[in-house]
């Protein structure tokens, strides 16, 4: 009777180390399929972007956007390495069939308002200048360093040739979630 007992003591010993190994694998497939999940997450909403921006190059390339000067597009990103930095992406767009490139420069000013009603009016919290050298797309990137800065409210693009602004657009302060993160 006492070796059954033995016997069936091992038995439940080895049946409670089985099942704790079981136990712990299925946490481990838990755990990778949350990480996969997050990360089939993270790679869609990239395809998605990149589907944007292979959308905007094809109407560049076959002719369907309009001719006009154009700032297209502005990202916005954290710098994931450090949280006082934006990185930043502007798109700029030229449908004319023309010679010789649009050249000056792009200014890009951080904007907050001060004042309210008819006094308000916009201060310049930094101002970054990129030369313009466009024929048909120019991409501008850069990092605004944000470290004793308040967030903007706003960001101001302008292109200027000479003592002439060609066009100016301004920007709600957004920043998106980097991919990746």
């Amino acid at each position: 009777m006492t070796e059954q007992l033995a016997v069936m003591k091992t038995q439940l010993m080895q049946q409670s180390e089985l099942l704790q190994n079981q136990e712990q694998v299925q946490a481990m497939h838990q755990a990778t399929a949350q990480q996969l999940q997050n990360r089939l997450q993270q790679l869609q909403k990239k395809v998605i972007e990149l589907n944007k921006e292979l959308l905007f190059y094809q109407n560049i390339t076959q002719g369907n956007s309009t001719s006009e000067l154009q700032i297209r597009d502005l990202q916005l990103r954290p710098e994931t390495e450090n949280s006082d930095q934006v990185r930043y992406r502007l798109v700029i767009t030229q449908g004319k069939n023309i010679s010789e490139p649009i050249t000056g420069e792009v200014i890009i000013r951080l904007q907050n308002t001060e004042g309210e009603g008819d006094e308000a009016k916009a201060v310049d919290l930094n101002i970054t200048e990129h030369p313009l050298n466009l024929r048909h797309v120019q991409i501008i990137e850069g990092v605004f360093n944000l470290g004793e800065l308040s967030d903007p409210e706003q960001i101001s693009v302008s292109l200027r040739q000479k003592d002439k602004i060609l066009i100016s657009r301004s920007f709600d302060w957004q920043t998106e979630t980097p991919v990746g993160q």
